[in-house]
């Protein structure tokens, strides 16, 4: 009778140890292999990415100076509100229009309303577009001059090198042919390359 009960008995054994030991080591080694084919993945694709930014980062490298310095002069790292608004003053002085009531949009959303059309080399007037990493600052500012005088303002600022939206225009009319201009600029940089 021992000998038919011991059998029996280390088959039921058997089974026990199965299902409460053993098949739930399996289901903990089908998630750990799954886990390690996600980091496999992982790793497969930053060695992908990793190879690309070096592709990119030499195809940089090849790049001539000058056309580096083309590059930053139409998009820049950073924004020099101060430079640009010497600039755009410049501009319309070259066509004979007065250029004043400049504001300058900060990060926090407020302005800095410089009626010396200065403003403070320490702020910072940028913000970042999250989407695409891209800084950017608003300027407002007003010109006084005729129509052509305006024309041809536009047509100038379309020809610089910075790269600048103009967002919004509005205009009052005035005495005789002069009118108001106010514009709404938005100045871009691209993120430094680290």
């Amino acid at each position: 009778m021992i000998r038919t009960i011991t059998p029996i008995f280390s088959i039921i054994v058997a089974f026990v140890v199965f299902f409460f030991y053993t098949k739930p080591m399996f289901a903990e080694i089908k998630i750990t292999q799954g886990e390690a084919a996600q980091y496999k993945e992982a790793a497969s694709k930053a060695q992908e990415l990793n190879a690309e930014l070096a592709r990119k980062l030499n195809e940089k490298r090849g790049y001539s100076v000058e056309n580096l310095e083309r590059l930053d002069a139409l998009v820049p790292n950073s924004i020099n509100e101060v430079k640009i608004l010497a600039d755009l003053s410049e501009l319309a002085r070259s066509h004979n229009m007065l250029f004043g009531n400049v504001n300058v949009e900060n990060v926090d959303g407020g302005t800095n309303n410089n009626g010396n059309n200065s403003t403070e080399e320490g702020t910072t007037l940028s913000q970042t577009v999250s989407y695409v990493d891209i800084e950017n600052a608003s300027l407002t500012f007003s010109l006084i001059g005729t129509y052509e005088q305006f024309k041809a303002f536009l047509t100038d600022v379309e020809r610089s090198l910075v790269m600048m939206e103009i967002t919004e225009i509005d205009f009052m009319t005035g005495e005789g042919n002069l009118q108001q201009y106010e514009l709404a600029v938005t100045l871009f940089a691209l993120p430094p390359i680290q």
